[in-house]
């Protein structure tokens, strides 16, 4: 399952706006890279710094860390930055918020975060 929840979880964001009729702004560019910035930038940011440097434990008996949640808090955000400038403050904060709560819930789900983190920042 891991294998084809990587692959939806990639593919669904781009799938779901080039289906739709949203325009194309900042917003649909963050929408159409949302699976690669969650799992190709966040969960592997996340990953190897958690392991590498990982000292905080999110819980004593979870194996993922602070500093992992903060590296994909931060990689994903700029990658999405990179991508498509945010308009203004309240947009980059908007931003910022929704990647916040994406690295939560990558922080707190064993099963399947491939599949349901980038489905949560689309």
């Amino acid at each position: 399952w891991s294998h084809a929840a990587l692959l939806a979880g990639i593919c669904a964001p781009t799938w779901l706006t080039t289906s739709s009729s949203i325009p194309l702004s900042p917003a649909s560019t963050w929408l159409l890279v949302s699976g690669a910035a969650s799992l190709g930038v966040g969960d592997t940011l996340a990953s190897a710094i958690g392991r590498r440097f990982g000292t905080i434990k999110i819980a004593a008996n979870h194996p993922k860390t602070v500093e992992g949640t903060f590296a994909f808090l931060v990689g994903t955000s700029c990658m999405l930055f990179v991508c498509a400038p945010p308009p203004d403050f309240v947009m980059a904060c908007k931003v910022v918020l929704c990647v916040m709560v994406s690295a939560l819930l990558e922080a707190s789900t064993d099963q399947l975060d491939n599949l349901f983190v980038p489905l949560h920042m689309y």
